[in-house]
């Protein structure tokens, strides 16, 4: 993994993966996730194909809920500029 990645996950801890992008990549998503939480075990990872649907409710509602209880400033800051 890059080093430049590494930053990110521990600064971040959070992780969505384009599953539409992951076969290109040459890597499985079962290496990717343990790439990322070889790094930072506490990044929370979801795996969204917005195309099929999938993991996008479970991504809205993470996002939800670190903005409702006053961790999402950042994210919001992040989002507006």
């Amino acid at each position: 993994m890059a080093d430049h990645n590494r930053g990110h996950f521990k600064e971040h801890g959070v992780y969505v993966v384009n599953l539409m992008i992951t076969p290109d990549a040459g890597k499985t998503l079962g290496e990717l996730r343990h790439n990322v939480l070889e790094v930072s075990p506490e990044t929370t990872i979801f795996p969204v194909s917005c195309g099929a649907g999938e993991g996008v409710d479970e991504w809205i509602a993470w996002l939800k809920q670190k903005i409702e209880f006053g961790n999402g400033a950042r994210i919001c800051d992040r989002l507006n500029s």
